[in-house]
């Protein structure tokens, strides 16, 4: 995810808010502060200690995360009423798809 994105994330998603420790009161942080954020650990070599510490409690708790990527899968089936996209509509949508999630 981008950092723009995730910014756009924070705003709208009360869960994310949660996540990062802001309270409604609290301004959210634009996506410079979290680029800025990322270069200082990694101008720190702090990457593998975060991710150590993480493991550490995620396996703590009986969960583990393997080099550092995670995966996340929806399986809720749903019955469309659409049909396929067009070849030309799959174009389209894959043009404009960081919009759909950004709202750019």
């Amino acid at each position: 995810m981008s950092d723009e994105c995730l910014e756009e994330f924070v705003i709208d998603n009360l869960s994310f808010q949660q996540f990062i420790g802001l309270h409604n009161s609290d301004s959210v942080p634009d996506f410079t502060t979290y680029w800025r954020f990322k270069e200082k650990i990694i101008a720190n070599k702090l990457g593998d200690k975060i991710w150590d510490a993480i493991n550490k409690q995620l396996q703590a708790q009986g969960a583990t995360i393997e080099h550092g990527s995670i995966t996340l899968i929806d399986a809720t089936i749903i019955k469309s009423t659409q049909k396929p996209l067009s070849k030309e509509e799959r174009v389209e949508l894959e043009k404009n798809w960081s919009s759909l999630f950004c709202g750019e």
